[in-house]
């Protein structure tokens, strides 16, 4: 177990850092879609191991590309996949949704069963190594300074909220707006 913890940490120190210097793969036009569900798949076998459901909801008509570099995407919702994976009891269940409001704004929403968080250490939970006082065992502190810093890179934003529906749990959400 401490070997996988240091190699965690680790693949996050590097990723981290290849944000932070600029690195950059070679932007093209990715099919969104097609992007998320590479992470929900990448994302079942920690999933299984809870257990709990993943769901992909899409809320958002015809194609919906975004340009950017896939493996900064990647990472992006993965992290925040991850994150909601490790909150949410087992048996909980998360949802990935791609939305398009009536505005034409399209964003992603993953949605958490997990504990949920204080309005005020929802902008803290992305400083580097910061990890909420409750958060389970396992993380190092650097996913969503991660996510941060690729959605920054690509001209997007992260929030994180409370559930809507009064439930305990989160909601991140990554909006952009549309072409």
């Amino acid at each position: 177990q401490g070997m996988a913890r240091a190699r965690h940490l680790v693949d996050k120190l590097l990723t981290l850092s290849r944000q932070e210097v600029g690195q950059r793969g070679a932007l093209e036009s990715l099919d969104l879609r097609a992007l998320l569900r590479d992470c929900v798949a990448d994302a079942l076998p920690l999933a299984d191991e809870r257990p709990l459901d993943i769901a992909f909801v899409d809320h958002a008509p015809g194609p919906v590309s975004l340009n950017g570099v896939g493996q900064d995407l990647r990472s992006l919702f993965g992290n925040l996949l991850d994150n909601a994976i490790r909150h949410s009891p087992p048996g909980g269940e998360i949802e990935l949704r791609l939305i398009q409001t009536s505005e034409g704004q399209r964003r992603v929403e993953i949605q958490d069963a997990g504990p949920g968080l204080p309005p005020a250490l929802r902008e803290r939970v992305f400083d580097r190594f910061y990890r909420a006082p409750d958060a389970p065992p396992g993380g190092s502190g650097l996913g969503l300074a991660i996510a941060r810093q690729a959605a920054l890179r690509h001209g997007l934003r992260i929030e994180l909220r409370g559930r809507e529906d009064g439930q305990h749990g989160l909601v991140a959400r990554v909006c952009w707006p549309s072409p």
